[in-house]
């Protein structure tokens, strides 16, 4: 399974995917879907057409429903963002609104209706891909969209022409079935893979350490072994930083005592394009205690790290990265992580 994952994080860090991602990304723009149904209603104007007009007025009601039951449960659930604390994320407006248009223009145009469900599936993959979203929100966005947009469409919009069942319509559907459960699995894979050590920024705490780091500082920089850049200050000096910019990294740390430990980070992965999709494999003495996996941003994660691990004196901690990549010109390092802060906590903590 991590062999599969590995090979579908490498294929959305392709800038070609990024290309493609990015606009669709704005399908569920309020914006997009006005844009549609005045162009409806302007045709129906034109040209006389009674049924079109009604396909207009369709979609701006579901557009209007569908965002308002989206804010309204947002505001009320108030779920965190994956990467923004003061943001709310459930559900997801923009693939509410991309399912509510998709399911209008079906009715108004039901040879298309692979189609149009196709590009709305592919605008919710892009809210996660661009992390703005969790999985379930972007489900219960899709089915407020439906749920809205298909029986308003129904009320309004007149029965057109039958249109024939062929295998290419049912090809279509497979494949974007096919889309839609592939994304379901890996989305939910890596999203439990991440909370398996993300600390919620709600539940971060101020404990007393056996050990820390603080990367950046003149202090840090001799347990510092190898696979690292410079000290850099970031966000106005508040924050220092050190850069993996290997393959690997390895640091040393003194524990007083052969205890277990829990093992915290504060880490951001380079992602120049999608999900993060970056793992960290942490090795304590050459003993595998923890395979981490990183959401965007600045993030708390923590493990345990066994007593069998440890030894007391000195411990070498190596961290092997899932990938590295080339940082933008002029900058000439390939960057994997960046660290922040390490601590060491009792376990009883």
């Amino acid at each position: 399974m991590l062999d599969r994952i590995d090979l579908v994080c490498s294929a959305l860090r392709n800038p070609l995917i990024a290309t493609i991602m990015t606009p669709m990304e704005y399908l569920g723009h309020g914006a997009v879907g006005s844009v549609i149904g005045l162009g409806l209603l302007a045709y129906s104007y034109f040209y006389k057409d009674a049924r079109i007009r009604k396909a207009g007025t369709a979609v701006f009601a579901a557009l209007i429903i569908a965002a308002g039951i989206a804010a309204t449960l947002r505001h009320g659930v108030q779920l965190p963002h994956p990467r923004l604390p003061s943001a709310y994320e459930l559900p997801s407006g923009r693939t509410s609104a991309v399912f509510a248009l998709a399911s209008a223009l079906s009715v108004a145009f039901p040879g298309l209706s692979p189609a149009f469900y196709g590009l709305a599936l592919i605008a919710g993959i892009a809210r996660l891909y661009a992390r703005e979203h969790y999985i379930w929100s972007v489900i219960g966005g899709a089915v407020i969209g439906v749920a809205t947009g298909l029986p308003i469409a129904l009320k309004l919009i007149p029965p057109g022409n039958t249109v024939r069942r062929s295998s290419m319509a049912f090809l279509s559907w497979a494949g974007t079935s096919a889309l839609g459960l592939a994304a379901l699995a890996f989305f939910y894979t890596t999203e439990n893979k991440i909370a398996a050590h993300l600390v919620p920024d709600n539940e971060i705490r101020n404990y007393s350490a056996v050990a820390n780091l603080d990367f950046g500082t003149v202090a840090t920089r001799p347990s510092l072994l190898y696979g690292w850049s410079n000290d850099e200050s970031w966000e106005h000096g508040t924050r220092s930083v050190v850069w993996a910019d290997a393959s690997a990294s390895e640091l040393v740390l003194n524990l007083p005592n052969a205890q277990d430990y829990r093992f915290r980070f504060s880490v951001l992965p380079y992602f120049p394009n999608g999900p993060a999709c970056q793992r960290i494999e942490v090795r304590v003495n050459k003993m595998i205690v923890a395979n981490v996996w990183l959401e965007q941003g600045w993030h708390w994660y923590e493990f345990e790290m066994p007593k069998a691990a440890v030894r007391t004196g000195s411990n070498f901690i190596k961290f092997n990265y899932g990938y590295t990549d080339p940082a933008p010109k002029p900058d000439e390092r390939r960057l994997s992580v960046a660290f922040d802060m390490l601590e060491l906590l009792p376990k009883s903590n």
